[in-house]
């Protein structure tokens, strides 16, 4: 005989005479009590014990583990794609209130439309115990107690499809901050809402006192961004986060513990923000659990607003063992960040009161500010980059999403989805993209296709063109280095910039379909090489005037405007100084152009 499973048995139910019910709602209260069952099962943890393992293998980490985490790029913290993190305070114990608002939504069902049949493949949680030597495999383990339960009992409560699966945006990894898991509605317009968790690799006695020492430090050292790879024949990078060690007197790399602080803000940021933009109600709590296996704490968001930016502030609550039903926990808080019929969380636990901090935004010191711009200098980064800098949360400039532009047709999708400003030359004198009396437009030319790179136009523009391509692909950081290549030489010198390349508009996210949209001026391409070898060489004589190395000129990345020849595709440029500023590939232009002659 099977042994019985633990279960949350929840507030006692009081004594009464059950009347006569139809066999109909006794049927489907007996599919309601199997999905109880299933989310108030209290599942042994998993344990991080690689001495255990290690007795069985030649090599493995220490035992007493390490952090396992991934640096958030610039775009996940500058404010564009996050926002800023400012102050980290400690909370109370928010399992208790999840767990609360888990019985109240299954016994609201229970009063009101219990469901009538189970979904296929439901499966009962898995009651064994198990250690693990590396992240990955607590991934797995965390990813398979969610899977064919929580995600069947959401979809069953809540009437629409809901799947548990690793993150959307962790595989590639795009500008948005990726979690380990997500619960979310089976809705590629809404990838957005649900929960997410975070997994760390760690025995309980460090992840307690990483959570601890992290809530007493309360802030982070000022932080910079700086710049991109310049190196020869180098590909351009993102740029790396910097923190100011007050005792060294210069920028360091981030460590490690307060790197999974930045971590936690950026995912927890760049979720929100995605909602916002996708037009989630303002306010609604997000809530992120963070477990090692067998302990759990939860991470609370708050966006403070002070002097007109916006700041990051996170309230953790207590570190708790994993002796409590966790999927009830996470069937509660998947319903908290949606757009439909979202649970009340309660007014005495609002995020702003749970934040609550008097940390205030720093700004860089002199000093600070002199070692920057020489590190800034060594990576071949100007004052004119995109990437802002920050202290201790604070941003130097902040690009809001400025309109919004409904599609109604792209290739054969036919649901409508939004395009959101992240940047555009402030020192152009063009006015932002107008949008047409009804407020929508349609893609209906499809110019180009190059390596996961879409080309579209629209009659209601006929002088631009729309890049499509995805955060984090290949394409995606080339369409994003095209983009700061634009910013950077029209926020610089917008008429020389004009007199060699196309007009730049905007750079903009799409944050429904994980997409980032370049806008440019519209050239004719040269189907045929009839261009003289000296229009050429003065277009690339200009360019590397102004410090950028074209890196990949060709026949098909040149077009005829009304104010003459111009270059276009600039994702994979570079800015350099001096003499590296010249340094096309012209082997690779004499055989493109049959040109024999070199740059002066």
């Amino acid at each position: 005989m099977d042994e019985p499973v633990p279960v949350d048995s929840g507030p006692a139910s009081p004594q009464a005479a059950a009347p006569a019910v139809p066999h109909s709602i006794q049927a489907a209260l007996a599919v309601l009590d199997e999905i109880e069952a299933c989310l108030r099962t209290i599942v042994p943890g998993h344990a991080f014990a690689p001495r255990q393992v290690l007795s069985q293998t030649a090599a493995g980490p220490s035992a007493q583990g390490s952090l396992s985490y991934r640096m958030p790029a610039p775009g996940e913290v500058d404010g564009e794609s996050a926002i800023p993190f400012l102050s980290v305070v400690a909370a109370p114990d928010l399992a208790e209130t999840l767990l609360q608002l888990g019985r109240e939504r299954l016994a609201k069902c229970r009063r009101d439309s219990p469901p009538l049949s189970l979904p296929s493949g439901i499966a009962r949680p898995l009651l064994e115990s198990s250690v693990y030597l590396e992240r990955r495999e607590l991934q797995t383990f965390i990813l398979g107690e969610c899977r064919g339960t929580l995600d069947r009992c959401l979809t069953l409560i809540l009437g629409e499809d809901w799947v548990v699966r690793y993150d959307i945006n962790a595989d590639p990894p795009i500008i948005n901050a990726a979690a380990d898991g997500v619960a979310r509605p089976d809705n590629p317009t809404r990838t957005h809402e649900g929960f997410c968790y975070k997994v760390e690799a760690l025995d309980d006695e460090t992840f307690c006192e990483l959570r601890n020492e992290v809530v007493k430090t309360g802030t982070l050292p000022p932080l910079a961004i700086v710049g991109t790879s310049e190196a020869e024949n180098s590909k351009p990078t993102k740029g790396e986060v910097r923190m100011w060690n007050e005792d060294a007197s210069r920028w360091i790399t981030v460590p490690p513990k307060q790197a999974f602080v930045l971590q936690i803000s950026a995912i927890i940021s760049s979720k929100r923000l995605r909602g916002e933009m996708c037009g989630l109600q303002p306010g609604l709590p997000f809530v992120m659990p963070i477990t090692n296996g067998s302990s759990i704490f939860y991470a609370i968001s708050h966006f403070d607003e002070i002097d007109g930016k916006r700041y990051h502030r996170m309230a953790f609550s207590p570190v708790r063992t994993l002796d409590f039903p966790i999927r009830l926990a996470h069937f509660a808080n998947a319903q908290l960040f949606v757009s439909r019929k979202p649970l009340r969380w309660p007014d005495a636990l609002s995020p702003a009161l749970l934040c609550a901090s008097d940390i205030a935004p720093l700004s860089l010191s002199p000093q600070m500010q002199s070692a920057l711009d020489a590190l800034r200098f060594q990576t071949g980064q100007t004052s004119a980059t995109r990437s802002s800098t920050l202290a201790a949360g604070n941003q130097e400039t902040s690009v809001p999403p400025n309109f919004i532009v409904h599609v109604t047709a792209w290739k054969n999708r036919s649901d409508p989805f939004s395009l959101f400003l992240l940047d555009q030359p402030r020192n152009s004198s063009s006015p932002p993209l107008p949008l047409p009396p009804t407020g929508a437009f349609d893609f209906d030319g499809y110019l180009a296709a190059h390596h996961d790179m879409n080309v579209y136009t629209s009659t209601s523009f006929p002088d631009l063109v729309f890049k499509f391509a995805v955060e984090g692909t290949k394409a995606g950081l080339e369409l994003e280095n095209e983009a700061i290549t634009y910013s950077r030489l029209y926020n610089a010198a917008p008429s020389a910039a004009a007199s060699f390349a196309v007009q730049y508009i905007g750079y903009y996210l799409c944050p429904d379909s994980c997409r980032v949209v370049l806008v440019l001026e519209r050239g004719t391409p040269l189907y045929e090489v009839d261009v003289a070898r000296q229009d050429v060489l003065e277009l690339l004589n200009k360019a590397h005037a102004a410090g950028v190395v074209h890196g990949d000129v060709a026949p098909r990345n040149l077009v005829r405007t009304p104010r003459g020849l111009r270059l276009i595709d600039w994702g994979r440029a570079r800015f350099a100084e001096g003499a590296a500023a010249g340094r096309e590939d012209y082997d690779q232009l004499d055989e493109n152009f049959d040109l024999y002659a070199r740059s002066p």
